[in-house]
């Protein structure tokens, strides 16, 4: 027999969705960060060498 109350599976309805947002917020700020990083050696590196980049 099931042990568990509407209430229970309306709390994991509401909690799923805002833990895949925490994710995606979590991912999106890392993969920013990174672009960033990257784009700054991508930077540096056409500063010192143009035709480095394509290297």
């Amino acid at each position: 027999m099931e042990t568990r109350l509407p209430h229970q599976y309306a709390l994991l309805l509401i909690l799923t969705p805002g833990l895949h947002a925490s994710l995606l917020a979590a991912a999106g700020i890392l993969y920013t960060r990174w672009l960033k990083f990257v784009w700054k050696i991508a930077l540096i590196r056409v500063a010192i060498c143009p035709d480095c980049l394509f290297l």
